[in-house]
């Protein structure tokens, strides 16, 4: 991510995923689409109470078979994040998605709540509907994330996906470069 004032230019690297599958399912691996996106705040400060921002992303074909656009894709999203206290957010997501490998266009939402401890830690747990005219997918995923400094954070997370009792696990890393 790179922070403007007006805005925070995001480009999202190759994930690797290594998929593997139950009795009857193929096993996979690969790399996932790169992707270069723009969020732009709408609506932030204390006096609002909350923060509103509108983001839009495309990805590239690039990544592996079965995990790759066979064409360039794209997002449209609403992101809202209400803080709680001291230590706690609420973070809501709604847009409208094109998927991988030839999946229809999605409305996509997700509501996650999230805590912070003694400065460097936080969890999180959270819901994520994609709604497609062909097929509907629903998830619950969880979080830890560690800030070692102001500009680095590390996370593991996992979930759960409910129709095909799938589950998953990541690892993440995010640096922050630009103005502040």
């Amino acid at each position: 991510r790179i922070g403007f004032s007006a805005l925070e230019l995001r480009l999202f690297g190759n994930s690797f995923v290594l998929q593997r599958g139950g009795p009857g399912t193929p096993e996979d691996e690969g790399f996932e689409d790169v992707a270069l996106g723009v969020k732009v705040p709408l609506v932030r400060g204390p006096e609002a109470g909350y923060a509103l921002s509108f983001d839009a992303l495309v990805s590239a074909p690039t990544g592996s078979t079965g995990f790759a656009r066979d064409d360039w894709g794209g997002a449209l999203t609403l992101l809202l994040d209400i803080p709680w206290g001291r230590s706690g957010n609420l973070t809501a997501n709604a847009g409208l998605a094109s998927g991988p490998a030839g999946i229809q266009e999605a409305w996509t939402l997700n509501v996650t709540p999230a805590l912070s401890f003694g400065g460097s830690w936080g969890a999180y747990v959270g819901w994520t509907s994609i709604l497609a005219s062909s097929d509907d997918a629903h998830f619950v995923d969880t979080g830890i994330t560690y800030l070692p400094s102001k500009d680095l954070q590390l996370d593991v997370n996992g979930g759960w996906e409910v129709e095909s009792d799938d589950w998953f696990v990541g690892f993440g890393l995010a640096t922050r470069w630009g103005a502040r």
